[in-house]
Parts: structure tokens; C-alpha cells; sequence
């Protein structure tokens, strides 16, 4: 949790949107779980890391499905709400599996900093989802942090 708090802090994570969702999801964690919780259920740092990487994904297909909603709701949707949660859950496998590979395939490089691991895994998912659905169904804004030089 200390990485995801200090990547926070320290405004290495550039998309607000994620910021608010792992700020959220922290707050409602540390409320409802204490440290030793914390530590029983996830195994190791990296469990836990990953766990926050996927909690962003749901988060991001929370905010596209009520874009979605509106669309069908304007009548202008090409699909119902189902088929589009549908598409959404083969995305999320689909980028689960090419982050994985990704992974594996980078080791030796040693481990990635908590953001850009974030920002790489949820680009690989937008990637999928414009591709399987022809369209982009939500856009988190990029924000650049106050501390940053560009």
C-alpha cells in the first residue's frame, strides 16, 4: 500500500482519474481492513499492486458503461448494455493475458515503478477496448502533475 500511497503523493501518477479511483479505493480499504488484514490477504507487495492496477481497470469500465448508458438511453447505441459488458470482460482477459507476457518478457529489466506499470497496463487495456468495441467509450483525462518540468 506504501507504493500506491507514494506514487500518489508524489504526483507520479499523472491521470487524475486514477488518482481519485486509487484514492477512493484506499480510503474504503483502510476503513473496512487493518494492516494485518491487509497483509493476510495479499500475499506479497506485487499482489497488492496489481490488485490496484485492476481496480483502475473496473474503475475506467464503470465510467465507460455509464457513457454507454447514456447512449442507449439517446437511443443511439449500437447494442444493448449486456453485450457491451461482454465485450468489456473479454477485454479485461484479453489485456490481462498481454500483461502478463509483457511482464515476463521484460524481468530483466527488474521491477517497474508503480505509475508507469499503471499508466502502461491501462493503455494496453484502452488499446483493446477502441479496438473491439470501434470507438472510445471514456477518455481519463491526462493531467501533468504541479511538480512537473514539462
Amino acid at each position: 500500500m506504501d507504493t500506491v500511497l507514494d506514487a500518489i503523493v508524489t504526483k507520479k501518477i499523472i491521470c487524475s482519474s486514477s488518482r481519485e479511483i486509487l484514492l477512493n479505493y484506499l480510503g474504503n480499504l483502510s476503513r473496512t481492513m487493518s494492516a494485518e488484514q491487509l497483509k493476510t490477504e495479499f500475499k506479497c507487495e506485487d499482489s497488492f499492486l496489481l490488485h490496484c492496477i485492476k481496480v483502475v481497470t473496473h474503475g475506467y469500465i464503470r465510467r465507460a458503461l455509464a457513457n454507454i448508458n447514456s447512449m442507449i438511453d439517446d437511443k443511439t447505441a449500437l447494442h444493448s448494455i449486456e453485450h457491451y459488458k461482454s465485450l468489456f470482460s473479454y477485454c479485461k482477459a484479453e489485456a490481462a493475458n498481454i500483461q502478463i507476457r509483457r511482464r515476463y518478457q521484460e524481468m530483466y529489466l527488474g521491477k517497474p515503478l508503480f505509475s508507469n506499470e499503471l499508466s502502461r497496463s491501462l493503455d494496453e487495456f484502452v488499446k483493446i477496448v477502441v479496438k473491439a468495441l470501434g470507438f472510445c467509450p471514456y477518455k481519463f483525462e491526462e493531467v501533468r502533475p504541479a511538480l512537473s518540468a514539462i
